[in-house]
């Protein structure tokens, strides 16, 4: 069976595995053997390693995984993608702190208490 991506690639897959991983895929696959995704192909790359494999390389932006995650019904890849894209907010927010501080020399006026 094939994967359509929404970049127009045909993707090989396995209608088994792919069917035992997630039954709405399975019930979305065509008279002729194809699912249509509107999924970028990186992002079904990713996807498909999860599926195979249990595992997903860390992305730059998670969001678009999270989303198909939720719509195909992969709870273990909805909660580690929610975990990385805390992560990331996190990392944002303090990298955006940190630079706030430094530019407004907070952290030699005694801004912290302690």
């Amino acid at each position: 069976m094939k994967i359509r991506t929404a970049d127009g690639d045909l993707i090989p897959g396995h209608k088994t595995i792919l069917a035992c991983r997630s039954t709405v895929l399975a019930n979305m696959v065509d008279h002729e053997g194809t699912i249509n995704l509107d999924i970028s192909t990186p992002v079904l790359t990713s996807l498909l390693q999860y599926i195979y494999t249990d595992r997903v390389d860390p992305l730059n932006a998670p969001q678009p995984l999270l989303k198909f995650a939720v719509n195909l019904d992969l709870p273990g890849l909805k909660v580690r993608e929610k975990w990385v894209l805390i992560m990331l907010t996190l990392y944002a927010n303090v990298k955006l702190l940190f630079g706030m501080l430094h530019k407004f020399k907070l952290y030699t006026k005694g801004f912290f208490p302690y």
